[in-house]
């Protein structure tokens, strides 16, 4: 059915696994089901056409003409080790990850207007990114940098 309504519309459809963090861990409790008979199934129905590298390592799939993506991140080093993303909070903390601290408060930066302290203080919170799910050793994402873009600056 969601197959059909993303075809209709031309939509990507994407399939984000539950994760377990902060109000969710009941829900995950009770309702948690993992997704690998619908990868199953699209394996057997669909094709797949490779990862999407730029983000998490995401499997893509194409059934009927509709592009499938599957975010599988609870548990899963592939997805950490692809991971290109910090996110910013509403209350302007950045997060490195999305299942455990550290989080970095930017919120001083941006009241003061103080570009320079943003600056170096999301460099800092990009050199504590680490891998949350790792095979074997632990890893480490140091190596991965990201691009700012603070108005019409970008570093």
């Amino acid at each position: 059915m969601m197959i059909r309504f993303a075809a209709k519309y031309g939509f990507v459809l994407q399939l984000i696994e539950l994760m377990p963090m902060g109000d969710g861990f009941p829900v995950f409790a009770r309702y948690y089901d993992d997704l690998s008979d619908i990868i199953n199934w699209l394996n057997r129905h669909g094709k797949l056409l490779g990862t999407r590298k730029d983000l998490h390592n995401r499997p893509i799939y194409e059934v009927d003409g509709v592009r499938v993506e599957i975010v599988k991140n609870y548990n899963n080093p592939t997805f950490c080790a692809g991971c290109t993303t910090m996110r910013l909070t509403s209350d302007g903390r950045l997060k490195t990850c999305l299942y455990k601290e550290p989080v970095v408060d930017l919120w001083p930066y941006i009241k003061a207007r103080d570009r320079d302290g943003l600056m170096k203080a999301m460099m800092y919170a990009n050199s504590l990114r680490k891998p949350n799910f790792v095979e074997g050793a632990s890893g480490d994402l140091s190596r991965i940098r990201i691009r700012v873009r603070v108005g019409s600056l970008v570093y």
